[in-house]
């Protein structure tokens, strides 16, 4: 029998999240529960189930076995300790709260349910992700060199307001910081600075657009993040030097390049609809293992992005 899965949130990366279960099987769209009642709509029409505009209606009057949580970063308020109560598995887009006690309440609720948890850091789910997991391993890791470029400057509403997003740090290039954590492990501290350049004079912008973190690993090796939010086009990986390896993956593929020797491996398949699937059927198989990003694992990305803000706010590094 299928999953019953309810959204929560029907924005942009929702409806990607209902392509993608579309696609995967597994799982039957029973609800979907938006402010804009509009989007709600839309929503049941395109997939099924039936609208709301309020979450706890949705929650009393549906059987849910998973919550699709796909909100803003500012509008996380309870509701997957809600329920996390009624024994609903969780999956949360990233990033998961803009607030470290706020996620360590719902991680606690989510440990006491005993439910399944996962975080939408697709890219651990990418083939050539996990070949560079395995490439990897047994490499000493010297240096880290990540980068999230995009260029994010025509946007408006929630996103370029510090208080709603956290940033592009806590926001976006949380893929290429997790991805590195996936490949070279947990962050000590953070040195960050961060500066406005390209979007200086926008009303409706008080995010920096440009972002550099110096990082040590609890490898021993050092890291770097340079981000930004306005240089043209796109381009985002992490580039891992070891003792004998140059190992840069990008969230496409994998360049290794030993000595004089150089090997490419393209991505294959949707990682999307892979970690989407997967966790329907860690659900059903009752196996917390199966899934790649926890919520608990989550927080520790999390950790690092906010250890970030607080560094640039205050001119020093921080320890996590």
């Amino acid at each position: 029998m299928a999953l019953r899965v309810a959204f929560l949130g029907c924005g942009g990366i929702a409806n990607a999240h209902m392509r993608s279960l579309a696609k995967a099987g597994g799982g039957k769209m029973v609800a979907f529960c938006d402010a804009d009642e509009a989007r709600a709509a839309k929503a049941a029409q395109d997939f099924g189930g039936k609208p709301y505009t309020e979450f706890d209606k949705m929650l009393q009057a549906e059987a849910l076995d998973v919550l699709w949580v796909c909100l803003p970063p500012f509008a996380h308020e309870g509701q997957e300790i809600k329920a996390a109560r009624k024994g609903i598995h969780l999956f949360v887009e990233k990033p998961v709260s803009l607030s470290m006690d706020y996620a360590g309440e719902v991680a606690k609720a989510i440990a006491k349910a005993g439910i399944l948890s996962c975080v939408g850091y697709q890219i651990r789910y990418c083939p050539h992700v996990t070949e560079a997991r395995k490439i990897l391993k047994g490499h000493r890791i010297d240096m880290v060199a990540a980068r999230y470029m995009c260029d994010m400057t025509g946007m408006k509403g929630w996103w370029p307001v510090m208080a709603k997003s956290g940033g592009q740090v806590v926001e976006q290039s949380t893929h290429a910081l997790d991805l590195m954590r996936y490949l070279a492990g947990d962050v000590l501290n953070v040195y960050a600075r961060y500066a406005q350049r390209a979007v200086v004079g926008q009303p409706h912008w008080d995010v920096p657009d440009n972002h550099v973190l110096a990082m040590d690993l609890a490898c021993g090796g050092l890291a770097t993040l340079h981000s930004s939010a306005s240089i043209g086009g796109w381009d985002a990986g992490v580039r891992i030097f070891c003792d004998d390896l140059d190992v840069d993956c990008t969230f496409s593929a994998l360049r290794v390049v030993r000595g004089n020797e150089t090997r490419e491996i393209r991505s294959a398949g949707d990682p999307m609809v892979i970690q989407d699937g997967n966790f329907l059927a860690a659900i059903r198989k009752g196996r917390q293992d199966m899934v790649r990003s926890s919520y608990a694992d989550a927080v520790k990305t999390l950790a690092v992005t906010l250890a970030a803000n607080e560094s640039a706010a205050k001119g020093q590094p921080v320890s996590l």
